[in-house]
């Protein structure tokens, strides 16, 4: 991971044992990035504090051996990421702990059989989170309740749904493709998609990148 200063051009390296295409994510004050890192068999999430200069290690103490797709909540104080028994499991979880790395829960059932795929999206109230998985090649997009751990699916398809957002509380956008080529569409909260932002022109699928 290296850090590109936006004024200066000057590079950064953040660490050079990060898992490439396992996300990174900016706390909303700027000062700190989140990404995954391995260490022999794990992969575990890490913590960059720009005005420290230092990285701190949040998981690695218990079975759980795989930790990807980090996020920021809205506020910076907490975090949410897509963990698993391991880099060959066949199920993920969802798990939330602040951003100390104190006061870890699971807030999600078993999800996807591809753990790497599920991308998550915090609401801008930080009372919910938006994922994405896909299961035997069905795609859904479902909604989690932080303080219930609660799930609604709220859409389902038969092609690939993937990098969902909330643009506000009450309407999300994301990416629907099938095959190499795809659309970003607008849904509100229910899963009724409201219309395409693409206006017609093919969005190229790529496995990672954001909106």
């Amino acid at each position: 991971v290296v850090i590109l200063g936006s004024q200066t051009g000057e590079m950064t390296l953040v660490h050079d044992q990060a898992l490439r295409g396992s996300g990174l994510s900016w706390s909303p004050t700027g000062d700190r990035l989140l990404f995954s890192i391995t260490s022999g068999n794990r992969v575990d999430i890490a913590v960059y504090n720009l005005t420290e200069n230092s990285t701190l290690i949040l998981t690695g103490t218990e079975t759980f051996e795989y930790h990807v797709n980090p996020v920021w909540s809205p506020n910076s104080q907490t975090i949410a990421f897509v963990s698993s028994q391991s880099i060959a499991s066949s199920e993920g979880i969802i798990t939330q702990m602040d951003a100390s790395g104190r006061n870890r829960r699971v807030i999600s059932s078993p999800l996807s059989r591809y753990p790497a795929w599920l991308s998550l999206s915090w609401s801008p109230d930080a009372q919910s989170l938006i994922v994405a998985e896909t299961e035997n090649n069905v795609s859904s997009l479902l909604v989690i309740d932080i303080a219930s751990s609660t799930q609604r699916m709220l859409i389902v398809g038969p092609r690939v749904l993937s990098f969902p957002q909330w643009t506000n509380s009450q309407t999300i956008i994301y990416q629907s493709n099938s095959g190499p080529i795809g659309s970003v569409y607008e849904a509100d909260i229910n899963g009724n998609v409201i219309r395409s932002l693409s206006a017609g022109i093919p969005i190229r699928s790529f496995d990672y990148w954001s909106m």
